[in-house]
């Protein structure tokens, strides 16, 4: 069962967000090296067969030229930060660095206290994929490209950064637990931690002490008061920076702002 699960899981997560695209072919690529021809064939086969009817389902619910128009159209027109899209996506590379620095700096430490143990000088490509962190990282590596194309378009932040960060850090960890098997190597992976985390936590000091005044403007808060206001006066005005306190009390989805920018600009320009 873990082969359709597991192809289940990354079809939903592509037709979740288009980042992960890149989800499906590094776990098959993953497959391939680890168990072989056969095993990644099935797991094409089911690759094929859940996108195949969920692809059907979508095309029967929201019609193919809709379909093509949001999928396929709007992303490919979107314009890039830059007039340069090389220098566009190494800025996004560059700020990737300096805000996830210390997941590749452990993910290089880890890496070198493992050839230096000999646990990875096997030439063995397949006893080098059984290291359980190998799948987790090269899903991380495979999303950041895409991490960077989100990144690099004008409506494009920060956030985007998390879909290839996300698995990096869980195959950090894995690595530093597979790392600490001896006595010697926890209390260096356990030092290691805490040196990156202390940091981390101080530079994010005045966020976490700001939790409860937060949580006290909540009811002052802008989407909160489009929210009473639509409910008190149904279809009576229009948020276009808050379609979902529209769909809480309305029950139906408004245009979101950024959205009819697009549009309008993509059809001036055609």
């Amino acid at each position: 069962m873990a082969l359709p699960i597991s192809a289940l899981c990354a079809v939903l997560a592509v037709f979740c967000k288009q980042l992960f695209l890149p989800v499906p072919f590094a776990l098959l690529v993953y497959l391939l090296i680890a168990g072989g021809r056969w095993p990644a064939m099935r797991y094409l086969l089911w690759l094929g067969a859940v996108g195949g009817v969920l692809l059907a389902a979508t095309l029967y619910l929201a019609g193919p030229a809709r379909l093509y128009h949001c999928l396929i159209w709007l992303p490919a027109h979107h314009r890039w930060g830059d007039a340069s899209r090389l220098v566009t996506v190494i800025n996004a590379a560059r700020n990737f660095i300096r805000l996830s620095m210390p997941v590749p700096v452990l993910l290089s430490g880890c890496a070198v206290y493992l050839w230096a143990s000999g646990r990875l000088r096997t030439g063995e490509v397949r006893a080098l994929a059984a290291n359980r962190c190998v799948p987790i990282l090269l899903v991380g590596v495979a999303l950041l490209p895409f991490s960077f194309a989100g990144r690099a378009i004008p409506a494009g932040d920060i956030n985007s950064f998390s879909f290839a960060l996300f698995f990096l850090t869980c195959g950090l960890t894995v690595m530093l637990a597979d790392v600490a098997r001896s006595v010697s190597a926890r209390r260096l992976a356990i030092l290691l931690l805490i040196a990156t985390t202390i940091p981390l936590a101080i530079s994010e000091e005045p966020l976490a002490f700001d939790i409860p005044s937060t949580i006290k403007r909540l009811p002052q808060a802008e989407q909160e008061i489009a929210f009473a206001y639509l409910k008190r006066h149904p279809d009576g005005a229009y948020f276009p920076r808050f379609p979902l306190p529209h769909y809480e009390a309305e029950h139906q989805f408004r245009h979101y702002i950024f959205g009819m920018a697009d549009r309008r600009s993509y059809t001036a320009s055609t």
